[in-house]
């Protein structure tokens, strides 16, 4: 098990921002402490980190918001990536303005 965190800074309260995520084997997803459950699937991947597997619409605050990843590895390798919309990518533990 591991967890990232990445933080997306909005200039204004946004509702319904697009947002993805990809693993390799299960995750969970939280935005502001809130389980997003469309971003929580559990899957084994052969292919390694699939790009955006599953998007759900998200609420984001003006200001700070964050998002944690919680990634758990059943066999082989292991990964997580979040993504703004279908293909911009949030880097963990790296700042992004939306």
């Amino acid at each position: 098990t591991a967890y990232a965190a990445v933080y997306l800074y909005a200039d204004a309260d946004k509702n319904e921002v697009k947002m993805g995520v990809g693993s390799d084997d299960g995750i969970m997803t939280w935005v502001n402490g809130e389980e997003i459950a469309e971003l929580s699937p559990y899957r084994v991947c052969r292919d390694g980190v699939t790009r955006a597997a599953n998007t759900a619409p998200v609420d984001l605050v003006k200001g700070e918001n964050i998002v944690l990843m919680k990634v758990t590895d059943r066999d082989g390798g292991w990964g997580a990536l979040p993504y703004k919309g279908n293909s911009d990518t949030c880097h963990p533990n790296q700042k992004a303005t939306i």
